[in-house]
């Protein structure tokens, strides 16, 4: 009688614990959804790669300076700014 109690009883706890951290869970994935729900400049994962060679061409085309020296360009005129 001990066992089927006992064994009742963890059932039980085990079940309530899962529902409680589920419950976390889906809250927090609907927070998060939300906020991302809430971004204009999020496109689909297509778009994104379509992108990528487009901007390489108007990078060459444009004749954009290489991206390290321009954040350290940029991080040189912070650094003056804060002086």
């Amino acid at each position: 009688m001990y066992w089927l109690y006992a064994a009742s009883f963890m059932l039980i706890v085990f079940f309530t614990l899962l529902n409680f951290f589920l419950a976390i869970v889906v809250d927090a994935f609907v927070a998060v959804k939300d906020e991302y729900d809430k971004l204009h400049c999020t496109y689909n994962f297509i778009y994104d790669v379509g992108m990528i060679p487009r901007s390489l061409y108007m990078h060459f085309k444009l004749k954009l300076p290489v991206r390290k020296k321009f954040i350290a360009y940029l991080e040189e005129s912070l650094e003056n700014i804060k002086e």
